[in-house]
């Protein structure tokens, strides 16, 4: 289906005009008839994926820029391998349908847009969102009615640009990387590993004719029968969650993070420091992580008490330990591994400690994969397959990961790191020359650089490392409990005074005026300590992110 656009919408100095939408479905729909021991072609596949509501609304989302033009050939063939790759990842071109994906092959949404201007004037860091990409409202992708996945090329004079979007609930930093990579190929003719599979009953669910499909579907998907309740839903999912909901990519907002850059060498230089001394090898990735972690501790202005345990969240790729699902469709396979270190015993780099900050995580990574902790996330990922219960799957994510967030004073929630080759696919005019993931709930993100090196993305919101600086300076400030305990006296007092003592209310009022003003002192001031605490914090980090490498 091709339809023609003309709206018009810029970014910055960038203007484009939309001209053609068209849907790309998969060559041949998925169908569990090709997987053994199929018994009927009317079969229709419905996978379960009964992950927390609140990926249903998340995004992934990616730019590439190009600094070479491409031209209608390419265009054709972008088109085409896209449908060749759907093939291969039937959840893409499906629809939500409650907390299930319907595999029905609605396909993808394809963009293709020109503009007058150079590539030279996009941004080193491209919102994705207008103009680079059309990001389908959640409310919609809710009910069924948007894709999962989009596609937006928009053709400079010099260059072009591709921006991905695809839904977090089927999709995760890993599959995004493969499905990619996966598409690349499959533009310059090579082959692809064909996926045959029977997928597990609790994974699809088979029924005998498209009439039951359609009622199973049906029976899945949640309809608020009152016309009350039906008003609101859609005012929530129409009004609410596109005003609000991702506001800042929709506006094409530049993101609020640190951007940290490190050379081949330097990164080189970092294995090699966390390698001096240990007994176990430290790949690059645990090298990276250890060295970011390190550097943020240092500027977190931890008291010595507070360093004896700190806690940080990595993922964990289970992807290949799940049996009998394809990596394929298996999108969004994802455990934490939680990795509390003893900072008492943390020593400098080239010491001879067996327990530097590079071991510590090197073994809490190694044991999260392990029987027993491997077996408690594998209960997670499969009940994501099976019927919904999100009550258990909440649970059981809060033991693994939040739970050291609750229990260890200054342990950071999460740290998400992107080790996949981003930068490793080419569409017919070479490989992209800069791009980013716009990972915007994760304080930080760790992207190889298009040319070698990498490039570290800190998050400066209250989402990220400001929520992290204020819970440090909350645990070794008084001002917050004097606060609390001036606001709670300023409350009880009124109360008593009105209520019980039966004087007049400007009593309470007053009363409220002489310990409730202190109390919101108490609590400016701390918020003003928060605010040149997270001031500090960053320009710390940016004052020593190459000091040891030199």
């Amino acid at each position: 289906m091709k339809e023609e656009r003309t709206e018009c919408s810029s970014a910055g100095a960038v203007v484009v005009t939309s001209l053609l939408q068209e849907t790309i479905q998969a060559t041949e729909p998925f169908s569990s008839t090709s997987a053994s021991n199929a018994t009927s072609k009317d079969e229709f596949a419905i996978a379960s994926l009964a992950c927390p509501d609140l990926l249903k609304l998340v995004n992934l989302d990616f730019v590439y820029v190009f600094d070479k033009p491409t031209n209608e050939t390419n265009l054709n063939r972008l088109q085409e391998s896209l449908g060749q790759l759907l093939q291969h990842y039937p959840t893409l071109t499906g629809r939500i349908k409650g907390h299930q994906i319907q595999l029905n092959n609605q396909g993808v949404t394809f963009y293709m847009q020109s503009s007058k201007n150079s590539i030279q004037d996009v941004p080193n860091d491209p919102p994705a969102g207008p103009p680079y990409c059309v990001i389908p409202v959640p409310g919609e992708q809710i009910v069924g009615k948007a894709p999962l996945m989009t596609v937006t090329v928009t053709q400079f004079v010099d260059g072009w640009t591709l921006g991905v979007v695809m839904n977090h609930l089927i999709v995760d930093g890993w599959t995004f990387a493969m499905i990619m990579k996966d598409w690349s190929d499959l533009f310059n003719d090579k082959a692809i590993e064909p996926v045959f599979y029977k997928l597990p009953e609790s994974v699809v669910r088979t029924c005998s004719s498209q009439e039951e499909a359609n009622q199973l579907a049906d029976t899945l998907a949640w309809k608020p029968s009152p016309w009350s309740k039906q008003l609101l839903f859609k005012f929530v999912m129409k009004v609410l969650i596109p005003l609000f909901f991702q506001r800042d990519r929709r506006l094409g907002k530049e993101p609020n993070r640190l951007v940290l850059s490190y050379t081949d060498d330097e990164v080189k230089q970092i294995k090699e420091n966390a390698n001096a001394n240990t007994k176990t090898w430290i790949s690059t990735n645990e090298a990276v992580l250890a060295f970011i972690w390190q550097l943020m501790l240092d500027a977190a202005e931890l008291d010595v008490s507070q360093r004896e345990c700190l806690g940080c969240v990595y993922p964990v790729n289970l992807r290949e330990k799940l049996p009998g699902i394809s990596p394929r469709l298996a999108g969004n396979i994802l455990t934490h591994a939680t990795v509390i270190t003893d900072m008492s015993k943390r020593s400098c780099v080239h010491s001879n400690n067996e327990d530097s900050l590079e071991q510590q995580l090197h073994n809490a990574l190694r044991d999260s994969l392990k029987a027993d902790k491997l077996e408690a996330s594998l209960r997670i990922q499969n009940h994501r397959w099976s019927d919904c219960n999100t009550d258990f799957v909440t649970q059981e994510t809060k033991q693994l990961g939040d739970l050291a967030h609750c229990q260890y004073p200054g342990c950071m929630h999460w740290n998400w790191q992107v080790s996949n080759p981003y930068y490793e696919v080419d569409f017919g005019t070479g490989k992209p020359m800069r791009g980013v993931l716009w990972n915007w709930v994760q304080p930080v993100t760790v992207v190889p650089r298009a040319g070698g090196g990498l490039e570290i993305y800190i998050d400066k919101t209250s989402r990220g490392h400001v929520r992290w600086v204020a819970q440090v300076q909350r645990n070794k400030s008084p001002w917050p409990k004097v606060g609390n305990i001036m606001g709670g006296i300023a409350m009880v007092g009124s109360i008593v005074l009105t209520a019980l003592l039966e004087m007049s209310y400007f009593s309470g009022l007053l009363w409220i005026l002489v310990f409730g003003c202190p109390g919101l002192g108490a609590w400016l001031y701390h918020s003003w300590q928060v605010k040149s605490a997270t001031d500090r914090f960053f320009d710390h980090i940016v004052a020593n992110a190459h000091q040891s490498l030199t």
